[in-house]
């Protein structure tokens, strides 16, 4: 581990001048040729992605702004692809790599869901503008190319300009993989906030049901006790009629005795 920090900090001096644009097609090979030996050569694999994940720290140090989502996404890749490696190895690793988690990721709410489609949305835009960007400047390239004669040509300048739109070729080819990988997760998360949002629906009705249920139970003893209160009144009127009849009754004894 220590001759690969070696040399790994030898070779990014040596290319400190290097354009962000070449360094990061630099990676995208040294990545690809890690997935390739992957399985067969795993100490060669896990060299190719350390030195691409190193190439990508210091571009992510010395130019920030420069493509900062593709780069954080493929340190994030690197991340899943490091640590199993050298625990496979038996490399040891840091107590905070991925492979040892501090804590058990948090279930998404709605809100969480709502936020990350933004970002996936946003993340899109980006990737979108700049594939514009870059199939313009190749178009634009290859217009220019296509102006100039052959016989005009300096001896290796077609081979620079075919150099040139094969680099841009290959970029297209990443945004347009990448695009495809963030409009997946951006469907699976709408479709994991469409069912959220159709539980909470059912939730919503079954609460209204059980809420209806405990009006109605609610108004039944309501009515029982009007029943009740009913039946008393009926007796009372039936007492009070019963106590006039017994006085008129009196009344007339007493004319009938003097």
């Amino acid at each position: 581990m220590a001759a690969f920090a070696v040399l790994f900090s030898a070779s990014m001096a040596a290319r400190a001048a290097e354009a962000p644009y070449e360094a990061f097609l630099r990676v995208v090979n040294r990545i690809a040729e890690g997935d390739r030996l992957y399985a067969s050569q795993p100490i060669v694999a896990l060299e190719q992605y350390l030195r691409a994940q190193q190439t990508l720290r210091q571009l992510k140090t010395q130019d920030p702004s420069w493509n900062a989502t593709v780069v954080a996404s493929k340190l994030k890749y690197l991340d899943t692809r490091v640590p199993p490696m050298m625990h496979r190895l038996r490399i040891p690793q840091p107590a905070n790599s991925p492979m040892n988690p501090a804590a058990p990721a948090p279930v998404l709410r709605v809100a969480d869901l709502n936020s990350r489609i933004d970002k996936l949305q946003a993340e899109k835009l980006e990737i979108k503008s700049e594939m514009a960007k870059m199939e313009t400047n190749y178009t634009e390239k290859l217009r220019e190319a296509l102006k100039v004669r052959p016989r005009e040509l300096e001896p290796g300048e077609l081979a620079k300009v075919e150099t040139k739109n094969g680099k841009l070729l290959e970029r297209i080819v990443y945004l347009e993989s990448h695009y495809q990988k963030l409009d997946a997760e951006y469907r699976k998360a709408s479709a994991e906030l469409a069912r959220l949002q159709a539980a909470l629906a059912t939730a919503q009705r079954d609460k209204s049901q059980l809420q209806q249920l405990v009006d109605g139970k609610k108004l039944q003893e309501l009515a029982a006790e009007i029943a009740i209160l009913r039946r008393r009144d009926e007796q009372r009127a039936k007492r009070v009629r019963q106590l006039e009849a017994d006085i008129r009754k009196l009344e007339k004894l007493l004319l009938a005795n003097p």
